[in-house]
């Protein structure tokens, strides 16, 4: 609303008390909403940068290929009797080939445990993880990325 009216007051014109120019008034050109921090990263560079990632995961020896995945049952207790097993503690990560609705929940209620398809698979979630398992179907879907 406007602090006075236009004319007869003797005052300069105001618009409103929030104007950047008054005291305890607005922001000039302040922060909005509409900036977009995300930055789109070339194709070529998100390859490289995974297959980079592997190579690291598989040097370091934190790299497990499995032949599958099966739980009968979306069961918990049968995911960490696997990961301890394979002697996969803390973050893990767990990359399958195709969705499957009994890993999911299985492994949805175990801290730091990951599951991503293959298609999903990013080099920073690779390297955020201290294990990396993945089953051999997923081997070969992420395959034809670097022939």
């Amino acid at each position: 609303a406007k602090p006075w009216k236009q004319k007869g007051t003797g005052r300069a014109r105001a618009g409103s008390s929030r104007s950047p120019i008054w005291r305890k008034g607005g922001v000039a050109f302040g922060p909005r909403n509409e900036v977009n921090w995300y930055r789109d990263l070339p194709r070529r560079k998100g390859k490289n940068a995974l297959a980079q990632a592997l190579t690291v995961r598989a040097r370091d020896e934190s790299l497990r290929v499995v032949e599958d995945l099966k739980f009968d049952g979306a069961k918990t207790a049968q995911v960490v009797k696997f990961l301890e097993a394979i002697k996969a503690h803390k973050k893990s990560l767990i990359v399958i080939e195709q969705f499957d609705e009994n890993i999911k929940r299985a492994a949805k209620n175990i801290p730091g445990l990951l599951i991503r398809l293959a298609s999903d698979l990013n080099a920073y979630e690779v390297l955020a993880c201290r294990n990396l398992i993945i089953t051999k179907g997923a081997v070969e879907k992420l395959a034809p990325k670097w022939n």
